[in-house]
């Protein structure tokens, strides 16, 4: 299993997106109050919710491979 497939990129930019959205909005800015600050925070939320998405890839991909090595010693 590839690590970097289209559909992990597809997930991770979602990921990012959504979550950055969400931070973006909750940080006041449709009430009036845009502020860099509220900005750098909605960027970093994205990143975590980026690499929460690698992190769960690499999981899933080692898993797989140690789930298919674990099948073949016992043959």
């Amino acid at each position: 299993m590839s690590l970097f497939t289209k559909a992990f990129w597809l997930d991770a930019f979602e990921k990012a997106v959504v979550t950055g959205a969400g931070t973006f909005a909750a940080s006041d800015f449709f009430a009036g109050s845009f502020t860099l600050h509220g900005l750098e925070v909605a960027a970093s939320a994205a990143g975590l919710a980026a690499l929460y998405a690698l992190v769960k890839q690499i999981g899933t991909t080692n898993g797989l491979a140690a789930a298919k090595a674990g099948s073949t010693k016992g043959s």
